[in-house]
């Protein structure tokens, strides 16, 4: 898997990979805590402040949602920093060789998940295709979203994924394996996201039931999707196709699912998430048919010794 750089040897490069994914129990509890804690507190505050800035129209939701996309790379460089990782170590899943399959699942399984979602919806009456949404409008849109907004959103998805796929999900996977770090990288980061499902009802003036089901709805999601996500992670060790993956899901959804959307339902998120806890089992499967990555401990980096559990 690991491509090396010219002048660097398969030792140093085991090195490099094992320091950028080791990461002591202290830290990996204080980085959960500090972006949880983080997050939480800006949508406090974005709450407090929604009424009387308007900060929950349209433009500055958006602005907002993407600026906590910010708060895990933030805390992860921070995390780094104060364990002394040097800037090759923290760049490490930046560099790694992209594989092919990794990109093109990023790009195909997205597409794949939102399309099946917006079928059942169509299948089982619960939704109704958006004919207006249709046509040479709809082909500029498509356009617009899966390369001008996604890479508008790509930079934002990268500072979400650093901190999930790049920091979190490697340090979990080095002590309790590929299925149980991306089990744990999902309770915490649908957690994570019921700050914004939360922030999103709000937005909206929801029912406290309506209000409930959604965001419990997207949290389940936000779990299940920690698979695909890791798969996506693990096919190269590096979290530029994460990224894109959330890029274009994001989009996708938005362009099929929103108001004006091509699927009229508001079903979708259910059949969405259905899919992805059906799937999950073949994520699992997955994972124990990979080869032993280069980054753990009984792999090429076996001769490297984790550090004393201390901060």
């Amino acid at each position: 898997m690991t491509q090396l750089n010219a002048g660097t040897s398969t030792t140093e490069a085991a090195s490099i990979d094992y320091q950028a994914n080791c990461v002591p129990t202290p830290y990996i509890v204080g980085f959960v805590i500090t972006v949880l804690t983080v997050t939480w507190a800006s949508i406090v505050l974005a709450a407090a402040a929604g009424v009387t800035i308007g900060l929950y129209d349209a433009w500055h939701g958006i602005v907002f949602s993407n600026l906590t996309m910010l708060i895990p790379i933030t805390a992860a460089v921070v995390f780094n920093t104060v364990q002394r990782k040097p800037a090759r170590v923290q760049l490490r899943p930046l560099t790694r060789h992209v594989t092919a399959k990794s990109v093109i699942f990023a790009v195909a399984f997205p597409l794949a998940l939102v399309l099946g979602g917006a079928a059942l919806c169509l299948v089982t009456g619960v939704g109704t295709l958006n004919a207006g949404a249709l046509g040479a409008s709809f082909s500029s849109r498509l356009f617009f979203i899966l390369i001008v907004a996604t890479a508008m959103l790509f930079p934002f998805a990268l500072g979400e994924e650093y901190g999930w796929r790049a920091y979190l999900l490697p340090a979990l996977t080095v002590k309790h394996g590929m299925t149980r770090a991306a089990a744990l990288v999902g309770v915490v980061w649908a957690f994570w996201h019921l700050a914004l499902f939360t922030y999103a009802a709000l937005a909206v003036s929801a029912s406290p039931l309506d209000a409930g089901i959604q965001v419990g709805l997207n949290m389940a999601s936000a779990f299940a999707l920690s698979f695909p996500f890791a798969y996506c992670y693990f096919l190269s060790g590096n979290v530029l196709p994460c990224a894109l993956f959330h890029a274009i899901l994001d989009n996708f959804l938005i362009l099929m699912l929103a108001s004006g959307g091509l699927v009229s339902s508001g079903n979708t998120v259910l059949f969405m998430c259905i899919l992805l806890f059906v799937l999950i089992p073949v994520f699992i499967w997955q994972f124990h048919r990979m080869e032993t990555p280069w980054w753990l401990p009984n792999g090429t980096a076996r001769q490297y010794t984790m550090p004393a559990e201390s901060a």
